[in-house]
């Protein structure tokens, strides 16, 4: 889970980084008489370091506080710590159970959580019908987190029919939100480029790709371009160009440039 994540949710980041110390003292203060709102808050700060301490143990003694006493947003994060073992040793069959109460309630963050537990099977036996139930629930409240996995459903027909349309929809609400999803402008690139529930479009592929490779250093959007510069499709074939974007994606950590860089004579 990224800071911009959670600045989207019930306590926005830069309020509290922005408290006075005095507000700081009492928001303390009250976290520890066991005011709910107030440890989850604390959590928040601890976890995030928003305030320059960053402390996974002091945020999963104030979450666990808060989550006994049922707050949701206080549920989800402690579902963090142990998913990403993060001050607790990691324990996806104790992030799965928090995300499960903590969407009971709503939160629109546990739900896509949940789904991708149940999508691979995580803390819970895997059942793609309920992953696409949580992570449809999810997307319909807002959460724009769920547009990619989402697709992902649509576009292999897991726990879904079938619907490369609604995928491809999916995958451009994720590229053109206003927040970063990881992967989403590469996606995109590849439905353009195969005809994934749109006309193939090259033109449209390659500025997918060169934007995610620009803007947001996706490694896999490299291969793909360099797949592209490679076998001239879309582009004039540049092997030299190829190479240069084979070494970038595997530097950036994908695996499959290696093999191309090896049949290029550049290992």
């Amino acid at each position: 889970m990224d800071d911009e994540e959670l600045d989207n949710s019930a306590f926005p980041l830069r309020q509290l980084k922005n408290l006075t110390e005095d507000e700081y003292n009492t928001l303390k203060h009250l976290a520890d008489e066991e005011d709910v709102e107030s440890m989850t808050q604390m959590g928040i700060i601890y976890y995030t370091g928003v305030r320059g301490e960053q402390d996974y143990e002091k945020a999963v003694k104030y979450l666990s506080m808060a989550s006994e006493e049922k707050n949701s947003l206080a549920q989800y994060l402690l579902g963090v710590c142990y998913e990403d073992a993060h001050g607790v040793k990691k324990n996806m069959h104790k992030a799965a159970a928090l995300y499960e109460e903590s969407a009971k309630d709503g939160n629109t963050l546990a739900m896509n959580s949940l789904g991708l537990c149940y999508l691979n099977g995580l803390g819970v036996k895997k059942d793609e019908k309920k992953a696409c139930e949580y992570l449809t629930k999810s997307s319909l409240i807002g959460n724009v987190y769920s547009f990619v996995p989402l697709g992902h459903c649509y576009q292999n027909g897991l726990g879904v029919e079938k619907d490369e349309k609604a995928a491809f929809i999916l995958y451009a609400r994720a590229a053109f939100s206003p927040i970063f999803i990881e992967g989403a402008y590469c996606l995109l690139g590849i439905c353009f480029e195969k005809g994934i529930g749109v006309d193939v479009n090259m033109e449209a592929a390659i500025d997918c790709y060169t934007y995610a490779k620009d803007e947001e250093f996706d490694a896999n959007a490299m291969f793909m371009l360099a797949l592209l510069y490679e076998e001239g499709r879309g582009v004039k074939k540049d092997l030299k160009k190829a190479v240069e974007l084979f070494t970038r994606a595997k530097r950036y950590g994908n695996e499959k440039a290696e093999e191309h860089l090896q049949k290029l004579g550049n290992k």
